[in-house]
């Protein structure tokens, strides 16, 4: 028989809020609007220079790029319309919506590969947290068993708290502790103590005994670091 397989990482990918979505399509209906309001302005083509920019903040590279060809078309059009495509202030809109879009498209570039990390780093952090803190079983000895960890701060997967259930013959072991501290010192921290748990849970009879020998990996750790303050508060009910 193959051993189970563990569950697959379901992590949120960075999502652009609903509203920045229409930031593009809203500034396009008031250019619109104005030239249609306005039909003998020659300026209202002016507001698509700041499209490829905005559009950035909401969609791909890609996506950019063919907004600002969009945008530099739309402008043509209302230029010769307007019976204004050859005139020098307008030459110099064109020439800046093709800078802007080529701003918004790196722009755009460089915020998807900044999510692409965000999004690597928090899977990262979740399988930090499924090493470290493994979910508990759903039945230890005569218990029925369910844990649920949120950790103070929603970007941070892995704090200082810690717990562990395990069913020895001495009868159902549970630990529930508190690192002082945070950040990764308390990650490392967390992490022996629950290792020294799991070793020693199964092989001592007495929570005494146990006690001390998770009093005594903690000791160990303040020594190799050299932190005189590093405590841990942990609760092993019977």
């Amino acid at each position: 028989m193959s051993a189970p397989r563990p569950p697959q990482l379901a992590v949120a990918k960075p999502r652009v809020p609903r509203w920045v979505l229409w930031l593009p399509i809203i500034l396009l209906l008031l250019d619109l609007t104005a030239e249609a309001v306005v039909p003998h302005a020659v300026a209202a083509g002016f507001l698509l220079t700041a499209l490829p920019v905005v559009a950035a903040f909401s969609y791909g590279p890609v996506l950019t790029a063919a907004t600002t060809g969009g945008a530099l078309a739309l402008q043509l059009l209302l230029a010769l319309r307007a019976g204004h495509i050859n005139e020098q202030h307008h030459v110099w809109v064109y020439i800046a919506t093709v800078l802007s879009g080529a701003m918004g498209t790196a722009l755009s570039w460089q915020r998807t590969r900044q999510n692409r990390n965000l999004l690597q780093a928090r899977t990262v952090a979740e399988t930090l947290q499924r090493t470290v803190l493994r979910p508990v079983p759903e039945r230890a000895g005569g218990l029925r068993v369910a844990g649920l960890y949120r950790p103070a701060q929603a970007e941070v997967l892995v704090g200082g708290d810690l717990y562990e259930v395990c069913d020895t013959r001495f009868g159902v072991r549970v630990l529930l502790g508190d690192v002082r501290g945070k950040g990764l010192g308390a990650v490392r921290t967390v992490a022996d103590v629950l290792g020294a748990f799991r070793a020693a849970a199964y092989d001592t009879p007495g929570l005494v005994e146990l006690a001390d020998q998770l009093d005594r990996a903690v000791l160990r750790d303040a020594a190799d670091r050299g932190d005189d303050d590093l405590a841990v508060l942990a609760l092993t009910p019977e």
